[in-house]
């Protein structure tokens, strides 16, 4: 935003910068009002340590710029075509929002040297490329292949910065190329051109579409009886401290708390897709998420479960043969009981 404004201000004309000075006043002005609002998170944000600082990798989320051309494979057209070149991209499929169809790709090109002239002609395509650059952040990648260094080697290393996943500025790109794509829509000229414009604009948004088939998009939830028909509540009473296998994103634990109406509270969950450093000093945590072997570190369990106040264990009974081994070299005996196996941990 702050680049954004910045070329605005370089690129306008005499006559309308002191409308952006006015402008830029009022933002700050809001962004004043907003700072005292969320003072007390930003605050707290500050005062103690980010629990996933470690293991934060912004070099992993980048935008490929192959991607800025071919389309991953949430695309309904494209995306099966090019998955073998996709699945190279940097970052995750989460991540990977760089896309532009072609016909939308010639479009903007096209109005940004017919408009060149114009403050919006100079000033879109500025935030376009400068975000798209940022984007790409320290290096530009192919295919997931690093190839030349790029000005956000430098930029993030900056202080608050260098947290910043690069690949999310592409929105900025979006935002302003949908503003200079409905700009030109807008714009008069000959009835020939007008019809180019609006069949660009719609071949762009058809080769947009996601995958159609809505299973692609949905996610079984399961829950078993346990958590659905009052029995978590009668068995694990008040104030249970509950930890909850397969851990963490691994399942639907987060689900399944939610269904006894927030009943007992969790040694874990799903904040994040990064485990924070406190549980990660624990080494069955590792192995807990470790999908190509069975747990092991009997002694560390014990560990995490004293020091997080841990009163039950439940295992989903479709998996206890993964958790069997673990549990018991901890010392931990459960029952069966509405679809999963409950153990009491008894130094609570």
């Amino acid at each position: 935003g702050g680049a954004a404004g910045l070329a605005a201000l370089a690129l306008a004309g005499r006559a309308l910068r002191p409308r952006l000075v006015a402008a830029a006043r009022l933002v700050v002005l809001g962004g004043v009002l907003a700072g005292v609002v969320v003072a007390p998170y930003v605050w707290y944000a500050f005062a103690h340590p980010n629990p996933i600082h470690g293991q934060l990798r912004p070099d992993l989320y980048v935008a490929d710029a192959a991607n800025v051309l071919l389309p991953t494979t949430v695309a309904q057209l494209g995306g099966e075509t090019f998955a073998d070149r996709s699945a190279r991209f940097a970052g995750n499929l989460t991540e990977q929002l760089a896309y532009v169809p072609l016909p939308l790709l010639l479009f903007a090109l096209a109005t940004a040297i017919a408009w060149r002239r114009s403050f919006a002609g100079r000033l879109l395509p500025a935030v376009i490329a400068i975000s798209t650059i940022c984007a790409m952040g320290a290096h530009l990648t192919w295919l997931g292949e690093q190839r030349l260094p790029l000005p956000w080697a430098v930029i993030g290393r900056l202080p608050v910065l260098e947290l910043a996943l690069p690949t999310r500025f592409i929105v900025h790109a979006w935002l302003a190329l949908a503003v200079l794509v409905a700009l030109a829509l807008a714009a008069g000229g000959p009835p020939a051109l007008r019809r180019l414009r609006w069949a660009a604009a719609l071949a762009g948004l058809v080769l947009l579409l996601p995958v159609l088939d809505a299973a692609r998009w949905t996610h079984p939830l399961a829950a078993p009886p346990f958590f659905t028909d009052g029995m978590a509540q009668r068995t694990l009473g008040d104030d249970a401290v509950v930890m909850l296998l397969p851990y963490g994103f691994l399942a639907n634990g987060m689900y399944w708390q939610a269904k006894t109406d927030m009943a007992f509270r969790q040694a874990g969950g799903y904040a994040s897709s990064t485990v924070p450093d406190p549980y990660l000093r624990y080494p069955i945590v590792p192995q807990l998420y470790d999908t190509r072997r069975r747990p092991t570190d009997a002694a560390s369990l014990r560990q995490l479960l004293a020091d997080k106040h841990v009163t039950h264990v439940i295992v989903d009974a479709r998996h206890w043969s993964t958790y069997r081994a673990l549990l018991a070299d901890a010392g931990l005996s459960g029952r069966t009981a509405d679809g999963v196996v409950v153990y009491r941990v008894p130094h609570v």
